[in-house]
């Protein structure tokens, strides 16, 4: 279940920072006079002009500069000619007709106006959005299962544009499969992305899809400027509340690399964060007893586990009450927002609101600067 992974992963991946390097020339194509953006935080994907029609490449994660695939965007009415090559793919723009096999995926597209495309959805249980969860309860949204098993003849009978997913490697073939269905794969690797606002910009490439990608540049915008302006809040000289992040999982403690999103979130959130140097995009697997070596005496402890409690702490591990912050009722998880299938709300729409997210943060290590700060995805455990 993705959302429950990512929930376990979220210690692993906090962001990086909010003023990113440029990235690689290739990442980063001149774009025709009137185009209508040019990437700025996202590493995974371009847009550029290619005769005379928009296109999207998505860039391969493991490969540099090279493409995993790459999308011409022709607008309805043309004529829509064969795929010229295998990882090159001609599709009718706007988009009428999605599916998507992630909430992430979901909150993007609900950011931007346009959740009325999506016709089927993976894990539909999930899903904290109430108007869409009523539009699955009427069929108009119907359950696709997972993207591990996904059964190709109730995607073809829905008869969608494009299926967008977020597995590149793609072990179950699922792109193959939906080539030979005469379906368009969209890859949206948001969540690899390194930085918050990085994963956000997606939001760009989903708005070229669905025929509004000015609309969603300007939301972006908006975002980034919010983002940034509480990041400068906090930026000023002061005190830097210690944090400690994650809980213990089978015997292993993981914490964010210094390089990955969610240590930028904490860099940008005013954290004094232990291992903020360390140049790991991912998670930093850890023993229970070294967390305590370093972090017994940590200010705030945040995103422990799926913990809806400190007495859930409690009783899950006893150790844990050895912690300052524990003790101290310093603990916050991000799962204010939950729907009743257990989804959680942070993965779903908070990927296209970095903003609420960081301000969250800001406010929980920074109260005095905060003062009418209300909490929005997060909790304080009790």
């Amino acid at each position: 279940m993705r959302v429950v992974l990512l929930a376990a992963l979220f210690a692993l991946t906090i962001l990086p920072g909010c003023g990113t390097d440029n990235p690689e020339p290739s990442l980063q194509p001149t774009a025709a006079p009137d185009s209508v953006s040019v990437v700025r935080e996202a590493r995974g994907f371009s847009l550029e002009w290619s005769d005379g029609h928009r296109r999207l490449t998505v860039w391969d994660p493991e490969r540099r500069g090279e493409p995993l695939a790459r999308y011409q965007l022709v607008p309805r009415g043309e004529v829509l000619l064969a795929n010229p090559v295998r990882a090159t793919y001609r599709l009718a723009v706007p988009v009428q007709r999605l599916v998507v096999l992630s909430t992430s995926h979901l909150g993007i597209i609900d950011r931007i106006g346009h959740s009325d495309a999506v016709v089927g959805i993976a894990q539909s249980q999930f899903v904290y959005d109430a108007a869409v969860r009523a539009r699955i309860a009427d069929g108009a949204i119907v359950d696709v299962g997972q993207e591990s098993a996904l059964n190709i003849e109730q995607l073809v009978a829905l008869q969608p544009d494009a299926v967008m997913f977020s597995n590149w490697q793609d072990p179950s073939g699922v792109a193959e499969r939906l080539r030979a269905a005469g379906i368009v794969p969209i890859y949206n690797l948001e969540w690899m992305e390194t930085t918050p606002l990085g994963r956000t910009e997606w939001m760009v490439a989903v708005g070229a899809l669905l025929g509004v990608e000015a609309a969603a540049r300007a939301t972006f915008d908006s975002i980034a400027a919010a983002y940034n302006a509480t990041a400068e809040a906090v930026r000023t000289p002061g005190r830097r509340p210690t944090v400690l992040t994650g809980s213990n999982y089978q015997g292993t403690w993981y914490v964010p690399g210094g390089n990955s999103f969610m240590g930028q979130f904490l860099r940008d959130a005013g954290a004094d964060y232990h291992w903020a140097e360390d140049n790991s995009r991912g998670s930093i697997a850890l023993s229970f007893e070294a967390i305590l070596d370093t972090h017994i005496d940590a200010d705030i402890w945040i995103n422990p586990g799926a913990a809806p409690s400190l007495e859930w702490l409690a009783d899950a591990d006893p150790r844990y009450a050895r912690f300052k912050a524990f003790r101290e009722g310093a603990v916050y998880n991000n799962n204010a927002r939950l729907a009743p299938g257990g989804g959680n709300d942070y993965w779903e729409s908070g990927v296209a609101a970095p903003h609420r997210i960081l301000a969250d943060l800001a406010a929980i290590l920074h109260p005095e600067r905060f003062p009418d700060h209300t909490l929005h995805y997060f909790q304080r455990l009790r």
